[in-house]
């Protein structure tokens, strides 16, 4: 979910003026409640577009291997995803319509309840880490600010991983790659408000942040990672990037409404499931290099 907080209120034709490349920031960051106070009400944001993201210099690759976005840490072994990846239920079983999900202790099979359970399959919400329920996240530029509310959030000081699903994607087709650019935004927010605990105002000083990122699209998975510089977020504070540029890789390197792993089979969850551990094992990783 995404809305537009501006300082200027509609022009005379009705819109906001949604292309960011028409927006003028005049000024940097602030991450005090004085400038929260000095910004007026929140506008509904129109959804953004790829052309959108020429503004901020974003742009989505296909990883040329499944390594340049997952990493390959810890070995899992089978039997310890036995519990979920249930090998006999696949595509066939799930569309019988004698199958019936009530059956088997839920009310009903809903997208956002199967990702919290993969997360927390995954052990995403043991200590030191914690899932955090649709937090609201800022990402300004210079005057304006985009609020991000992200379905779910794991974060340490140097990593995060964000989830979103197809029912929190505004737009799912072709014509906007099937929500990447509304994905791309989550990421951003999620990245810059992890940073902000840690901005030096006299120096000027933020961390580089590594974002990963899942999309599901009904039971389709795709994974993101995105590498973001501290000197993307400097010049942010001034005005957009004029030099820095960020470059988010996604796995599988298609990008399709059906691509993606399918927790429909069990090798689909069993890879999904790997992919989430290795992922928990980096933020624990960042926390311990902390």
């Amino acid at each position: 979910m995404l809305t537009r907080i501006s300082p200027k209120p509609y022009d005379q034709s009705g819109f906001s003026r949604p292309a960011l490349r028409s927006l003028q920031p005049r000024a940097f960051f602030q991450y005090s409640q004085k400038r929260a106070r000095q910004v007026e009400p929140a506008y509904k944001f129109p959804s953004f577009k790829n052309v959108h993201l020429d503004s901020i210099r974003v742009s989505f690759k296909p990883a040329p291997t499944e390594d340049f976005v997952i990493p390959k840490d810890v070995k899992v072994l089978d039997t310890d995803l036995e519990q979920y990846v249930v090998p006999h239920v696949d595509s066939d079983v799930l569309s019988n319509p004698k199958f019936d999900s009530k059956k088997i202790g839920k009310n009903e099979t809903l997208t956002d309840t199967l990702v919290d359970e993969l997360l927390r399959f995954a052990k995403l919400n043991s200590f030191p880490l914690m899932i955090i329920n649709k937090p609201r996240h800022e990402l300004y530029f210079g005057d304006y600010c985009v609020v991000a509310n992200p379905e779910f959030l794991i974060k340490s000081q140097d990593c995060v991983l964000v989830a979103v699903e197809d029912k929190h994607l505004d737009i799912v087709r072709p014509g906007s790659g099937f929500g990447e650019p509304q994905l791309a935004i989550e990421i951003l927010s999620s990245g810059s408000e992890n940073s902000r605990p840690y901005y030096d105002e006299k120096l000027g000083y933020f961390r580089d942040q590594t974002v990963f990122a899942i999309r599901v699209i009904s039971l389709h998975v795709t994974f993101y990672k995105a590498m973001i510089p501290a000197k993307y977020w400097n010049e942010l504070e001034n005005n957009y990037p004029e030099e820095q540029s960020i470059e988010i890789l996604k796995w599988p390197a298609i990008n399709l409404k059906d691509s993606g792993f399918d927790l429909a089979e069990p090798d689909g969850r069993k890879k999904v499931l790997y992919s989430l551990i290795n992922i928990r094992q980096s933020l624990l990783q960042s926390i311990r290099n902390n």
